[in-house]
């Protein structure tokens, strides 16, 4: 990319030093415990009701009927999404 960044946001780091690393896993750590822990049950437990859910439609109407609903560019028809 013309702006220096990687296309896939993870080649800087094979390069960076052992404390730029535990930086970012400090930020990381930091940004779990006080964004997504305290409301990690409530997460996962609508994640897993909702994979419930499609696999319930999955076994009772087919993959075209629950693959056709996960976006609107998406089709699948005979075997081929």
């Amino acid at each position: 990319m013309s702006n220096g960044h990687s296309e896939d946001g993870v080649t800087p780091f094979l390069h960076a030093s052992d404390a730029a690393l535990e930086r970012l896993v400090e930020a990381l750590s930091a940004c779990w415990e006080g964004a997504l822990a305290p409301y990690w049950r409530r997460i996962r437990a609508t994640l897993e009701a909702d994979m419930a859910q499609r696999a319930l439609r999955l076994a009772g109407d087919g993959p075209e009927d629950l693959l056709s609903e996960l976006h609107p560019g998406l089709t699948f028809h005979e075997g081929v999404l």
